[in-house]
């Protein structure tokens, strides 16, 4: 195999020059498209819905004037996503109808990342960047929950590819669209302004003259004010409760980041960090000769993408800890299009070389994909209350530790038991009665437990899903006045026990 090499700014097309895709090409698109539909779609159901994707459907599972209330004092940052999920939720509220949208969503980045690719670089990178894709794990997580993340990937990585249009071979309507995507993009979770600042920072590495003529400036500002609601609900909306069960990052979540963008699986990493290291080196070649060209503006977009949101992110959380790799999903996006660059880059002019790369990468990524069916449901709800609803007698009580609890235990009741022959403890709200904002997780109370114990209910079900510890301490208290009957635990943490009144 010969050494890899680093492309020379000659080499890249030119402005304008990519024509039409053959056939071949389309068909590699589509079956690559099909392919995220197909790993989207499988086992779907296998992970019960759990105390995330609960918030999306009690944010949603209400009337539509009730809905736009909810968006606009606590749920903001997800706007488009829960837009979306109303109609979804009328129709078929099921677990299976509920994540389809994220599906969808992963499907169709697919062509939007070979758009960028080809415009950007070249076919090849395109090709190699959608097969990459539609193989990574951890894009393929968050494809199969109900929350708003990919959805904002989607959007992104069309942003890009139409960004790359309206540099390269701009048409009517272009930048129309480039700007309407990126505002949808923030709308879909306000996080992903980061990406979205990023892709238009990227225009700086233009020359002078083409900035001018772009009106860069206007364009990004236009953007930032039509999305100013979904930029300004995150900050205010998270700050009105607190993520206390975040940490300040440290090296380890950096490595967990490069875990996750490689796909979810540590054999993917040294694959997909010699591609991106490979276009780094590219990059730095083509800034030295020149820090405002059009070729420093092809690297500078997927490089800016990948970086500028996990940076912010990481560095702002050592202030106030705000850190989750999933608020940087879109960058993947960027990742697999530099990586896809390098790695075709290790011997272009050998064909042989270029499928056994591309074989070997998809090998390689696809490990994610079978050890994300591999694991477990992080909470397995869904057993949780088909045994509870089994067990359940018309006048138990039941209390939810912390509150989110209930949303995906209610999910599943709802359709196992008739709700009203259960009295909820805490939370004290009538079923169907939502509490919102999900950076405001509330335990028990400890006037719960008080009552609970002036006034004994007959059977009362305790569901929790909190810190270790917390719960044998409010059981033990509960201990004077009940009898612990049964005590299961299931799958992520999730315990439910049954308490008799005593005599």
């Amino acid at each position: 195999m010969s050494a890899p090499e680093v492309v020379a700014p000659e080499s890249l097309p030119r402005a304008g020059a990519v024509g039409p895709a053959s056939a071949r090409v389309r068909a590699w698109v589509v079956g690559c498209t099909g392919l995220a539909l197909a790993v989207g779609f499988a086992h779907l159901q296998r992970k019960s819905l759990g105390h995330e994707e609960g918030f999306t459907w009690s944010t949603v599972d209400r009337g539509f004037p009730a809905l736009l209330s909810v968006l606009a004092r606590s749920e903001g940052y997800q706007i488009l996503h829960s837009l979306i999920e109303w109609p979804t939720n009328r129709i078929s509220s099921t677990v299976d109808s509920l994540r389809t949208p994220s599906v969808l969503a992963f499907a169709a980045s697919v062509p939007a990342v070979w758009l960028a690719g080809r415009r950007l670089f070249d076919e090849r990178t395109g090709a190699l960047a959608a097969l990459l894709f539609a193989l990574n794990g951890f894009a393929l997580q968050y494809a199969q929950q109900a929350r708003s993340y990919m959805l904002a990937t989607m959007l992104c990585s069309y942003s890009a590819a139409l960004l790359a249009q309206h540099v390269f071979a701009p048409r009517r309507g272009s930048r129309t669209a480039w700007i309407a995507v990126s505002a949808l993009t923030i709308y879909a979770h306000g996080f992903a302004v980061l990406a979205i600042a990023a892709q238009v920072a990227a225009l700086w590495f233009l020359p002078a003259a083409r900035r001018r003529e772009l009106h860069w400036i206007r364009d990004g500002l236009l953007i930032a004010l039509c999305a100013a609601p979904a930029i300004l609900a995150p900050v205010l909306q998270i700050n009105s409760g607190q993520i206390g069960y975040i940490p300040k990052p440290g090296l380890s979540d950096v490595r967990s980041l490069v875990w996750s963008m490689s796909g979810r699986t540590a054999s993917s990493v040294p694959m997909i960090a010699l591609g991106v290291v490979i276009a780094l080196v590219a990059a730095v070649k083509v800034l030295r000769r020149s820090r405002h060209s059009d070729d420093a503006f092809r690297f500078a977009l997927p490089i800016l993408w990948m970086i500028v949101p996990s940076f912010v992110l990481l560095s702002g959380s050592l202030v106030h800890p705000v850190w989750l790799d999933r608020y940087v999903l879109w960058s993947v996006g960027a990742v697999v299009l530099l990586a896809a660059y390098g790695l075709t880059r290790i011997a272009p002019q050998n064909t042989f070389v270029v499928a056994a790369v591309f074989v070997v990468a998809a090998g390689l990524a696809a490990r994610g994909i079978v050890k994300w069916y591999g694991e477990p449901p992080y909470q397995d709800y869904h057993s949780a209350m088909s045994e509870l609803s089994a067990r359940a007698r018309a006048g138990d009580a039941i209390v939810f530790s912390p509150d989110l609890t209930r949303f995906p235990a209610t999910f599943y009741l709802r359709n196992l038991v008739d709700l009203d022959r259960l009295t909820p403890v805490f939370p004290a709200a009538p079923w169907g009665t939502f509490k919102t904002g999900d950076q405001k997780v509330e335990p028990v109370t400890q006037a719960t437990i008080r009552r609970a114990l002036q006034h004994p209910y007959p059977r009362l079900w305790v569901v929790d899903d909190s810190e270790p510890g917390i719960i044998p301490m409010r059981i033990s208290e509960l201990r004077t006045a009940y009898t612990v009957v049964s005590d299961r635990f299931y799958t992520g943490g999730l315990e439910v026990v049954l308490l008799v009144r005593r005599g």
